[in-house]
């Protein structure tokens, strides 16, 4: 009896434990898209969980910000890959995550760019851009398709400095075909407007 006592008291902490777990890991959670939003310029929305003390962003260049929404600025050429990690009031727990963007500078000569993060709420017009576009195939050999959008509108395509390399008007509820297969193999960032609200997902070309 004793012994089906104690396994059932185990048993119980155990969920328990698990349960305390979980809870802190959401309240440590973060997660954020980045992108392009004008050239030389990226905008980064994180969204972060609960509990959210504080956040420490590493930007892949060996600098660093601490803050929730910093600045930073690349002026070395480079592949740069954006982390950032966040903890609770009580260091009860803290997590780490990565985007999987690179913001690339081509060489030294060009402008530097600005990385921006903001909140949700400065950036309104930002749809959640897994739920308002759907690209496919995302690996892409050159030619991609965008889901049918509910409204007329443009969509624009912009490298990964920013620049818009091609821009194309779309009817509401009709399947609009990209033709990437004239750029450069890399990340590419396509953007849907309406006039009142932007949403924006990444591709990656690979031919």
């Amino acid at each position: 009896m004793k012994k089906h006592l104690h396994f059932k008291t185990s048993f119980v902490l155990g969920i328990f434990a698990l349960v305390l777990s979980l809870n802190l890991k959401s309240q440590c959670s973060v997660t954020f898209t980045a992108g392009p939003s004008a050239p030389l310029t990226w905008t980064v929305i994180p969204t972060y969980g609960a509990n959210t003390a504080g956040a420490y962003w590493y930007w892949g260049d060996g600098n660093t910000s601490n803050g929730l929404y910093p600045s930073h600025t690349y002026t070395a050429s480079g592949w740069y890959n954006i982390c950032v990690s966040v903890w609770d009031a009580a260091f009860t727990c803290s997590t780490m995550t990565c985007d999987s963007s690179f913001v690339v500078k081509g060489n030294m000569t060009q402008a530097p760019i600005q990385i921006n993060v903001i909140s949700a709420t400065a950036a309104i017009n930002e749809l959640n851009v897994s739920k308002s576009l759907g690209l496919f195939p995302n690996p892409s050999s050159g030619k991609v398709t965008l889901q049918a959008q509910k409204e007329n509108g443009v969509v624009c395509i912009y490298n990964a400095l920013g620049v818009k390399v091609q821009e194309t008007k779309i009817e509401s509820n009709t399947i609009a075909k990209l033709d990437l297969s004239t750029f450069e193999n890399g990340i590419y960032f396509v953007e849907f407007s309406n006039g009142k609200n932007i949403a924006r997902e990444k591709v990656i070309l690979n031919k």
